[in-house]
């Protein structure tokens, strides 16, 4: 056995043959194991579907029948002559025989032509008894009969199948099904009485028998179960039939009616199936034998072992053709694998077809113009990173600057401030040292805000305290890391663009705060504010992308400064993050950076 694996590890067309071979004969297996389930399963379904077809044809003919019995009653509610009959109150037997002989004739009239039908009448509350045929009524009155009280007093029609004997008349030979509803006047919808339609069993159990054979049988049930008919036939007892009709009632078969309108039940060698009409609400069961159907299964075994072999014999030749050819294709890959793992990234594969190796091989070349990308990508945010950083050392060691200070050192010396010149020096190298920071871009809040505070203190000194500030910095915040020289160019638009003329002093708030997951840096002065179009423009401006350069800032306001600053959010901690800013003119400015809470060992560089 390990020779046979080491000879089949050795090549890579090996292991496709004899995978295709080992799993060509494990579906074999249990292709034949399962076979014989399978067969029974659809011989049961095809079973099944001709005995729902046979049951359901005949309940739609039955229904037809009962439609018709129906329809004919409509007629019979409709007709302005009886609508008109059955309001009338009689005061004499006489003039109420007179209008009962013009009904029978107008029923005679209306049911010429239905022959299956044996009677029709209309059975009015004034006593009104209308017949179609000519047999004699058994009462005078029905308002006290069981089917009469409760057509009138349910409003709804009934059908009752199989009794012995008509309703209404005297001579009536063999079962009747009866049809009863309530006749309602159109103008006030009040019931004034109940019609009554009959007719033979012949008209259903002709229906049955057509439909019938040797291995089948049918049953009638009512609403409440109970068995109204049966067809004959040898397949089953009369203890299997009525155990059948009992399931009627259970909940597997009413959950089957309910979802699909016919349920299908199974018992050993018996199918039965129930369906229930739409217009009667009675069920009608189908029972037929499945002992045939067994007989056939050992044919189609023989015909699935055949199709079976069949199959292996192309799967063994299919695997040795298949084996060489998925070898060519993977070789290639591997080739140009090899490639970019030496640092080649121009190589490219020829896509051929649209196949999972084509999509594979396109896969692969998308991938190699993604590295290619990413690797331009990452070289050109690097160029630009240095060049904000550069940008923001410019900003912050401006010649002028360092020239007015030290001038300022100067003069405060020459008039004998000494203290005042050493705090400038000590706040002039605090500021200097932190914007150096040894090349680091990401520094303690702390650091920042100490930074910000020595720019304000030296501008304080030269501008002879013509603004003040305060910072105040949440507990906690202290020690979360944030870029460098961030601040300090907010409160340096603050200083030389929010002075209003109308105030001695410009009051510049610098808060920070805790948000969840997040820090605000919020800078406020009570200045001039912008008008809405400037603060437009401002905004504009500071959203651009990185890479929009070349773009010609609207510099009024110190937006140069500003978009500075939001870039560098923007590459250091993601798009997500920035800077938003509002104002109102005559009121003040307020700008506020919003960045991810970040610890010094954490990676925040994207």
């Amino acid at each position: 056995m390990r020779r046979f694996l080491n000879y089949i590890n050795r090549s890579l067309s090996r292991q496709i043959f004899w995978s295709f071979i080992s799993g060509a004969v494990v579906v074999m297996i249990v292709l034949g194991v399962s076979v014989a389930s399978f067969s029974q399963n659809v011989a049961e379904d095809m079973l099944a579907s001709a005995a729902k077809s046979r049951v359901e044809a005949s309940l739609l003919s039955m229904e037809s029948a009962f439609k018709t019995v129906e329809e004919l009653c409509d007629g019979v509610e409709e007709s302005l002559f009886f609508q008109e009959l059955m309001r009338e109150q009689f005061l004499d037997i006489s003039s109420r025989f007179s209008n009962e002989l013009d009904g029978n004739f107008e029923l005679a009239t209306i049911t010429n032509g239905h022959s299956s039908i044996q009677g029709v009448y209309v059975l009015g509350n004034n006593y009104i008894c209308c017949k179609s045929n000519n047999s004699a009524m058994k009462y005078s009155s029905y308002s006290t009969e069981d089917w009469f009280v409760r057509a009138v007093n349910t409003k709804q029609a009934t059908w009752y199948g199989f009794h012995s004997g008509s309703y209404v008349t005297q001579k009536s030979s063999g079962n009747v099904i009866s049809y009863c509803r309530p006749f309602v006047d159109v103008s006030s919808g009040k019931i004034n009485g109940v019609i009554v339609a009959e007719i033979s069993e012949d008209i259903i159990t002709t229906i049955f028998d057509s439909e019938e054979d040797e291995n089948g049988v049918f049953m009638l049930l009512d609403e409440e179960g109970n068995l109204i008919y049966r067809s004959q036939s040898s397949l089953m007892t009369d203890e299997q039939l009525t155990e059948l009709a009992l399931l009627r009632s259970g909940e597997e078969i009413e959950s089957q009616l309910e979802q699909e309108g016919t349920a299908v039940y199974t018992q050993g060698d018996i199918l039965a199936v129930y369906s229930v009409s739409t217009v009667t609400g009675w069920t009608l069961v189908g029972v037929s034998s499945m002992e045939q159907t067994q007989s056939r299964l050992g044919f189609i075994w023989v015909i699935t072992a055949v199709m079976l072999a069949v199959m292996l014999t192309i799967l063994i030749m299919l695997s040795m053709r298949f084996s060489r050819y998925f070898t060519r294709p993977i070789r290639e890959i591997q080739t140009a694998m090899k490639s970019v793992e030496e640092g080649d990234l121009e190589v490219s594969l020829e896509v051929r077809g649209e196949n999972e190796i084509a999509l594979l091989f396109g896969s692969f070349n998308h991938m190699v113009r993604r590295l290619r990308e990413m690797v331009n990508l990452i070289y050109e945010e690097q160029r630009k990173r240095r060049k904000l950083e550069i940008r923001a050392l410019q900003e912050q060691i401006k010649p002028h600057f360092l020239y007015n200070s030290l001038d300022s050192v100067s003069w405060l010396l020459r008039l004998g401030r000494v203290e005042e010149a050493g705090k400038m020096l000590k706040d002039l190298s605090t500021l200097f040292r932190i914007s150096l920071s040894k090349g680091q871009e990401l520094i303690p809040v702390k650091s920042e805000i100490l930074h910000l505070e020595s720019y304000l203190s030296i501008l304080s000194l030269r501008y002879s305290m013509r603004f003040r500030a305060s910072v105040d910095v949440e507990p906690g915040l202290e020690d979360f890391i944030c870029l460098k020289v961030m601040l300090q160019p907010l409160a340096e638009n603050s200083i030389y663009h929010a002075v209003s003329p109308d105030k001695e002093m410009l009051h510049i708030r610098v808060t920070v705060m805790n948000d969840g997951d997040c820090i605000l840096f919020c800078v406020e002065d009570d200045g001039i504010g912008m008008r809405p179009e400037q603060l437009d423009r401002l905004r504009e401006n500071i959203s651009r992308p990185p890479d929009a350069e070349d773009v010609q800032l609207d510099t009024e306001g110190g937006g140069y400064g500003l978009r500075n600053v939001s870039e560098r959010i923007r590459l250091y901690f993601g798009p997500e993050y920035g800077m938003s800013i509002d104002s109102v003119q005559g009121e003040g400015t307020a700008v506020t950076i919003r960045i991810p809470k970040r610890t010094a060992g954490e990676d925040v560089e994207r």
